[in-house]
């Protein structure tokens, strides 16, 4: 059997004119992971004909960084971290990233991380809560963006 269905993105599942409606109360709206599991069935819901699964992150907000770091920071799990352009740890500084945090870059700035001799990065993620560096852009959006590939 042959099940086609749109893109994710033209494929909403939670909210007005959404798959499966309003978000149940069900789901966890406190900051943290979580993971999202999704089984299609067949027309009795006995078999099932396709099964994923995704982490997802709660987050209470957006914090930007730019600039030189000559002081020690903490970037936590409950906040996104966009590099906005280039990020130095200069110094004796130390950066710590907390397991689960999620740090986009700009395409714009670009949005790097650089530490230098001297400073130290303790980032210490886990299979349940990895340190996820990405970049702004969905999926295959930088080179559809350029042309390339």
């Amino acid at each position: 059997m042959r099940v086609l269905a749109p893109s994710v993105e033209d494929f909403p599942l939670f909210g007005p004119s959404s798959a499966l409606g309003e978000v149940p109360s069900s789901i966890p709206t406190a900051t943290g992971q979580y993971q999202f599991v999704f089984e299609v069935r067949d027309a009795e819901g006995v078999g099932v004909i396709a099964r994923g699964n995704a982490m997802y992150s709660w987050v209470e907000g957006v914090r930007r960084h730019r600039g030189t770091l000559t002081k020690s920071d903490t970037w936590t799990s409950d906040l996104v971290h966009f590099l906005e352009g280039p990020v130095e740890v200069r110094g004796t500084a130390v950066l710590t990233i907390e397991p689960g945090t999620v740090v986009l870059g700009s395409s714009a700035g670009p949005g790097t991380l650089a530490i230098w001799q001297g400073a130290k990065l303790l980032a210490e993620g886990n299979p349940m809560q990895p340190i996820l560096f990405t970049s702004e852009h969905r999926v295959g959006g930088a080179l559809a963006a350029t042309g390339a590939g």
